[in-house]
């Protein structure tokens, strides 16, 4: 566990009520922001009401405003008990921030408040990047042509430009940057670095969907862990920092096994420009996602990468498979396709209805098997959709054929439904396994418009 910060005197609050304490520390302990704090023995009324007292110690969010010895000030929130001890003199209590931290620094003298907040840098945690800007050396000698055997191109540079359209409220603005490794040489996340600022609200509206992209294309799990805004911003050999920071307080991402389908660390690739050219996909991710709601297709594709066992993989991708395709019916197709009109079966619904009342009085009624018939009857109009249409209805939206190995995967996928069978061995699960995991990373890809190189995993097991 490192200690971050020492408090001078802070304040929790929950429910609008609130407690002041006069010492206290910050750690973190694997990504996980920890907070102990020292209140005197008397008038905790929050901590007698919703502890001590054994009431629901999670009804509400609870924060901690507070001042450190270093006078900056420290905000916290989403903050959940984990333990409490009492003595005469002080009471001592332990919490675990599931939200984030905001540290602030004071205005530099001489620098006044802006209207707009700014954000510049973003550190990321789980993203796994090559860079990909190079040194393109030619050699041409004096009075001669140039010699393209003595040409070379370095790969030396330690970032990565992108371009990238972000959504201000009903439009989209571009912005420039850059990927980098973190100055620090002890932290292995990746900054992203805006060239000209970001507004917190424009950064608002894109986080969800910019966190949720970056995790497409890395193949496995990208969060936030830190935000650096405000008003002044630096950047030395081994740090970062703002006038403000915010940092998210969650386990450290330490194997996420991402999946190289978009092979953006490719050597073979590298001449390619992936990276830069998905990022002029943006733009399409967002407009999908307010249809298809990718965010949950891309965490099943990640939390598939983590299972320990072969079934739990292709469980998982046969759930966002059946997910995805329910979605894409309900947005693009009636609810209910009748064999005839509603209205001219009316009269003939009447009639069942009628004559199976005739019988009544010998149908058995145990189990009210009356009712079910005559639902039954009422129903035999409505024509049922079938699941296999469905998956074709889907594929036929994303641009997907409908080859022999498509509509084998349909078919194993009423088995696995069906009958809990993935396959007959070890290397038939598996294909199976990345035959659905390229077919959702293909989907997502043809509806937001890439064209460009994709990478399809196959294992040989002998």
């Amino acid at each position: 566990m490192k200690e971050l910060h020492k408090i001078l005197e802070g304040r929790l609050s929950l429910n609008g009520e609130s407690n002041d304490f006069t010492f206290g520390t910050i750690s973190e302990d694997n990504g996980r922001i920890k907070v102990e704090a020292y209140f005197p023995p008397k008038d905790n009324s929050i901590l007698d009401k919703y502890w001590f007292n054994n009431n629901n110690p999670n009804s509400g969010n609870i924060e901690i405003n507070c001042k450190t010895t270093d006078g900056n000030q420290i905000y916290l929130d989403w903050l959940a008990p984990v333990h409490f001890s009492s003595s005469e003199t002080a009471v001592k209590a332990k919490f675990i921030c599931y939200g984030k931290m905001t540290f602030e620094k004071p205005l530099l003298e001489g620098l006044k408040e802006e209207e707009v907040e700014k954000i510049v840098f973003i550190e990321l945690e789980g993203l796994k990047l090559n860079h990909t800007e190079i040194t393109q050396k030619r050699v041409i000698r004096a009075n001669s042509n140039r010699n393209r055997d003595l040409e070379t191109e370095d790969w030396d540079k330690d970032y990565s430009t992108f371009m990238v359209n972000l959504i201000d409220k009903s439009s989209f603005l571009t912005h420039y940057g850059e990927f980098y490794n973190h100055p620090d040489p002890k932290n292995n996340n990746i900054i992203l670095e805006f060239k000209k600022y970001v507004s917190k609200e424009i950064f608002g509206y894109n986080q969800k969907h910019l966190i949720n992209f970056l995790s497409f294309i890395n193949g496995g799990e990208v969060r936030v862990r830190k935000v650096y805004r405000g008003n002044f911003f630096s950047r030395s050999e081994n740090n970062l920092s703002s006038q403000i920071e915010d940092t998210y307080s969650f386990t450290k991402i330490v194997d996420s096994y991402p999946s190289d389908y978009l092979p953006i660390n490719g050597l073979g690739y590298r001449n390619s420009s992936i990276l830069g050219t998905i990022f002029l996909r943006y733009q399409n991710f967002v407009k999908e996602c307010k249809e298809l709601d990718f965010q949950s297709t891309i965490y099943y594709l990640n939390r598939s990468n983590l299972n320990d066992n072969i079934e739990q993989r292709v469980f998982t991708l046969i759930v966002a498979l059946e997910e995805l395709g329910t979605r894409q019916r309900k947005l693009h197709t009636a609810a209910t396709k009748t064999v005839i009109s509603k209205s001219d079966f009316e009269p003939i619904k009447l009639a069942l209805k009628n004559t199976l009342k005739q019988f009544k009085s010998i149908i058995p009624n145990n189990n009210n098997e009356y009712n079910n018939l005559l639902s039954k009857l009422c129903d035999i109009n409505n024509q049922k959709r079938d699941t296999e249409e469905k998956f074709y209805e889907l594929f036929d939206y994303a641009g997907i054929s409908r080859t022999a190995s498509i509509t084998s995967l349909v078919k194993q996928r009423h088995m696995v439904v069906h009958e809990g069978n993935i396959g007959n061995s070890l290397k038939d699960k598996w294909d199976l396994y990345f035959q659905i995991d390229q077919l959702l990373r293909d989907i997502i890809l043809n509806r937001i418009g890439y064209r460009g190189v994709r990478n399809p995993r196959k294992i040989k097991i002998v």
